[in-house]
């Protein structure tokens, strides 16, 4: 009898975005560690500023996914269905909860605690790979939809929230220095956060494929609908992310020093949707789409954990994304009011 439940939950797992590039052996691992969770009807699976124990799948019911807005109260964004999952950027960030998710009828959902993706990341690196993959497939795609939200709100008639597009500068490239060199000048960033789980070998070759790129203020690194792009960790100064309309640009963050920026056209060959544009003069190290193909196939221990420090930085977007939603749609609210 145990058998043949397992049986059916692994089918319905394996039917889900998280978990599509799993087989059977793994999604089984997986099932044994993770939770089946039931909700009533109208009770809160997440609440809004609070952090996840990890990522739920939705496999049963439907579920509303709500934010409090500045002077509309709550604000429900969607109805989700089966296959959906929330709480990545508690998984991946350790992060709040960007929005709430309420069920609508009884629901079941599949938990998979933070211990044990991390556990999976240290001990199974390839397990986290195909997670983190499906993972952040379907949270670009959402980050698309939104951006299209965006550029509707962007032509109503606002104007507070919007920057003018200002001349852009140029990059200036530093002489290569040594791989000694490097690697002492940039040593230090193995004590960060987003290095922390790699190795000193593995931190001296991914320097040794970066270029050291000093940069003028306003100049523009990305616009979008560019493919193939470059990433790159800052070294000192800023850079802004932000998506433009008819002569505006809408700021997404700002991100400054020892944060590593990863564009979705890094990461994958579709075309890219924000514009990243220093701030004032930045010192940055560029990393070419060209260096992550030759490491996917040559070291994919050091892929994965470059792939899953490029997750955090596209699912971190997230709550970016949401809040400048809000804002226009606050503005489009106040705006209404005046009329």
């Amino acid at each position: 009898m145990k058998s043949e439940i397992d049986k059916k939950q692994i089918a319905v797992l394996k039917n889900t975005q998280p978990f599509k590039y799993l087989d059977e052996t793994r999604i089984k691992i997986i099932q044994e560690l993770g939770e089946f969770v039931a909700f009533d009807d109208a009770e809160i699976i997440l609440k809004q500023g609070e952090i996840s124990p990890g990522l739920y799948i939705l496999l049963s019911g439907k579920a509303d996914v709500t934010v409090i807005a500045l002077g509309q109260g709550r604000v429900t964004l969607a109805q989700v269905a089966p296959g959906y999952f929330f709480g990545e950027v508690s998984l991946l960030e350790n992060g709040p909860c960007t929005a709430s998710i309420i069920s609508c009828k009884k629901t079941i959902c599949f938990l998979l605690k933070r211990a044990c993706y991390n556990a999976f990341l240290a001990v199974m690196p390839q397990l986290g790979y195909f997670i983190n993959q499906a993972i952040v497939e379907d949270v670009m795609e959402r980050h698309r939809m939104m951006y299209k939200e965006i550029k509707k709100l962007m032509e109503l008639p606002q104007a507070t929230v919007f920057n003018k597009i200002l001349p852009s500068g140029k990059k200036k490239y530093h002489r290569p220095d040594s791989d000694h060199q490097l690697f002492e000048r940039f040593s230090y960033l193995h004590r960060l956060p987003v290095f922390q789980l790699f190795s000193k070998q593995e931190l001296h070759d991914f320097l040794q494929h970066a270029r050291v790129v000093e940069v003028r203020k306003h100049c523009t690194l990305i616009r979008d609908g560019l493919t193939r792009t470059c990433g790159y960790f800052i070294i000192n100064g800023s850079i802004q992310i932000s998506v433009e309309s008819r002569n505006n640009r809408a700021k997404v963050t700002v991100y400054g020093p020892n944060t590593l920026v990863c564009p979705g056209s890094f990461i994958e060959s579709k075309p890219e949707i924000f514009h990243y544009t220093t701030i004032g003069a930045a010192t940055l190290l560029e990393i070419s789409p060209d260096y992550l193909e030759r490491l996917a196939k040559t070291n994919p221990l050091l892929w994965y954990r470059c792939h899953d420090v490029f997750c955090r930085y596209v699912v971190s977007l997230q709550s970016k994304l949401n809040s400048l939603t809000l804002r226009l749609m606050n503005e489009k609210v106040i705006s209404g009011v005046k009329e």
